[in-house]
């Protein structure tokens, strides 16, 4: 997912970012952010599902 994420903002980054080392920054910055929520949701949904099943 991580792979996908990145591949895909680099690919299509220069349309929806622009182009040069601003675009760059800007990009890179979508995909922290980005795999920085992805992974807190993943966590949370564990534990939610632990507790769940737990239950």
């Amino acid at each position: 997912m991580g792979y996908a994420t990145t591949a895909a903002l680099f690919l299509l980054g220069a349309a929806a970012y622009g182009e040069g080392p601003s675009g760059i920054s800007k990009v890179a910055a979508a995909v922290v952010i980005s795999l920085i929520i992805g992974n807190s949701l993943g966590y949370v949904s564990e534990k939610l599902t632990a507790a769940v099943v737990k239950s």
